[in-house]
């Protein structure tokens, strides 16, 4: 039978309470895998848009890790279990090319899913990829929605047949036919009678529930087994009860202010974030950062490099989870940070995303060769347009090695980025923000007054100890390395251990991905930090945002003409800082001077 006729027979059938009230009962036990299977079985019966929408709230209430590995996508997509598709679909950007006509058979063998509908329409406005591999994933999905009369995704279509094809390539002449198909079978379904008013109170009481775990091993996934004596559960992201973060009125940085004043960090960010997008403010992107460095997820390495744990985090809480994000970018190889920077640009812009992709521009950490990896970077720095960037990426697109691919991108970016036009509430707002960002670092200082004291004393194992102790208990992997660092005596399993934490990347912030080089760390710290000639300012900041710059005593410059500007801009970072040293054969130029510092030879010491 045609989808529209069935679709007009539901929409004159007698309503029936029966699934609705199921779909409160389980919301109401505090069962979100329960409750978004009734409300998938109400949907299916009477394909009502907003019964699709409470559907994704619910699934927002169900965490589960992404299936990124082939062997877990088909697993998983073989058990035809519904709660197991918000696994398939955040895993769904990371499968291989290859496995993507595979992994479009095992969704559309699902049973009838308005979620993988809502992906269809996500692809078709935003394809993964343009290549013919992953036409089949886009065209079964596409005729899935169809099939299926998820209505929704009829404005979606519509408006992507409204734009022209990108190109005449056969990824979009055959997608735009699968489109076309899919609005005319779209438009034949009638629209289906609802109580909306019960809806959307179902819909805001599942909005108010917690997270709920699923274990993927119960599905026969071996990656993610259930602890023993587990039961399903809410998850840590979620807020405890008496941490529930309250709905504010107001404007986005008046809500931020209202968060900080509280001490409420994560929130406050996300607010000024939600601003800074319409606003581009460098004032405001500047207190973000500052923030930001109170987050618990502010210089940590992932003890697991791989991608799961990245991704995991990605998933589960990426505006909280950003400092880590941004810093473990790089952890293993080019086309693993390449698609990691992918995933960035799904993301809504962060003038955080923006800073750490042009301190990645100076390729101290990739080879300057022009490749897909620059071109990622580079595109989503150009769409993130923001002005504070503008002067120091100028200073260098000029002698970065891949300059084409970099003026390509960057060039518009740069020549008509202006900082913008700041109203004076914004500007009194974003005054306030900063005094309020001022007042909470304090209690957020325990960590710098630990490095003081070891700077203090550096020879001295006893404040290394307490430091190591203060990390351990945040489950923080720098403070095993410590501990075992200063061990005058090792076991061969402490050794290998040992060896194993330095190897780790980005172990000690920035320090350990090549925005300085050393040779061997002095009992798990550096005291001595040698900053490349390629770095500028950019690179700078990353160094200077690192909580163990603290420990640094000596610093050493191989670049001959690096302006006394950028070296002073970086010196209140640096407060145990003794000596700075132009390592550079071709000498310090003449009328090099430092403010506070006396000069002998090539070397200044603080006066």
């Amino acid at each position: 039978m045609p989808t529209a006729t069935r679709a007009r027979k539901r929409s004159i059938t007698p309503l029936s309470n029966a699934g609705a009230d199921t779909v409160e009962a389980a919301i109401s036990a505090g069962d979100p895998p329960a409750a978004l299977l009734a409300a998938l079985a109400w949907w299916r019966e009477q394909r009502a848009p907003e019964v699709a929408d409470l559907i994704d709230v619910l699934s927002t209430k169900v965490y589960a890790k992404g299936a990124m590995l082939q062997a877990s996508w088909t697993a998983l997509g073989c058990t035809k279990d519904s709660r197991v598709v918000v696994s398939l679909l955040a895993g769904l950007p990371f499968v291989q090319k290859s496995f993507t006509s595979r992994a479009a058979e095992l969704l559309v063998g699902f049973p009838e899913d308005p979620r993988i509908a809502g992906r269809a329409g996500d692809l078709v406005m935003d394809p993964t990829d343009a290549a013919s591999a992953h036409l089949p994933l886009h065209r079964k999905l596409v005729a899935y929605a169809a099939r299926i009369g998820d209505t929704r995704q009829l404005a979606v279509f519509d408006a992507r047949l409204r734009k022209r094809k990108p190109d005449a390539s056969t990824f979009w002449v055959e997608l735009y036919k699968a489109v076309a198909a899919a609005v005319e079978t779209l438009r034949g379904v009638a629209p289906v009678r609802i109580d909306r008013k019960r809806v959307a109170r179902l819909t805001a009481k599942a909005e108010a529930l917690a997270q709920a775990r699923i274990y993927l091993g119960d599905f026969g996934v071996a990656a993610d087994p259930r602890p023993p004596g587990a039961a399903p559960a809410r998850i840590t992201s979620a807020p405890p009860p008496d941490e529930v973060v309250p709905v504010l009125a107001g404007s986005p940085l008046e809500r931020a202010l209202a968060h900080l004043v509280a001490g409420r960090v994560a929130p406050a960010i996300a607010a000024m974030v939600e601003r800074w997008r319409d606003l581009r403010a460098p004032a405001l992107a500047d207190v973000i950062d500052r923030a930001s460095r109170m987050l618990p997820s502010f210089d940590r390495p992932l003890s697991d490099p791989g991608d799961p744990a990245w991704y995991e985090l990605y998933q589960r809480e990426p505006d909280a989870a950003m400092p880590q994000l941004l810093l473990n970018l790089h952890s293993e190889t080019i086309k693993q940070a390449e698609l990691r920077i992918d995933a960035l640009a799904k993301l809504p812009d962060d003038p955080r995303i923006a800073l750490r992709l042009a301190q990645l521009t100076a390729g101290l950490l990739v080879s300057l060769e022009p490749s897909p990896y620059w071109i990622s970077l580079f595109s989503l720095l150009a769409r993130h347009a923001d002005p504070r960037l503008v002067a120091p990426l100028a200073a260098h697109v000029a002698w970065v090695n891949p300059a084409k691919q970099a003026q390509k991108y960057l060039g518009d970016y740069l020549a008509s980025t202006k900082p913008p036009v700041v109203s004076k509430v914004d500007a009194a707002l974003i005054a306030k923000l900063d005094a309020a960002v001022a007042k909470l670092e304090p209690a957020h200082a325990a960590e710098a007054k630990l490095l003081d004291a070891i700077a203090a004393d550096f020879e001295d194992d006893a404040p290394r100890l307490v430091y190591a102790d203060w990390l351990q208990e945040r489950a923080h992997p720098r403070g095993e390395l410590l501990a075992l660092a200063i061990k005058a005596k090792r076991s061969a399993a402490e050794a290998k251990r040992l060896k194993e934490l330095e190897r780790l990347p980005n172990i000690y912030g920035a320090f350990g991905e090549g925005v300085t080089r050393f040779d061997k760390p002095e009992r798990g710290l550096f005291d001595v930090v040698a900053v490349p000639r390629n770095a500028r300012v950019l690179q700078w900041r990353a160094l200077a945002s690192a909580p163990l710059a603290r420990v640094v005593r000596t610093l050493m410059i191989d670049e001959p003409a690096l302006p006394a500007r950028e070296i002073e801009e970086m010196l209140p970072w640096l407060p145990n800082l003794t000596e700075i040293e132009c390592s550079s054969g071709y000498g310090v130029p003449d009328g090099f001077i430092l403010k506070g510092w006396k000069r002998s030879g090539q070397t200044f010491t603080r006066a």
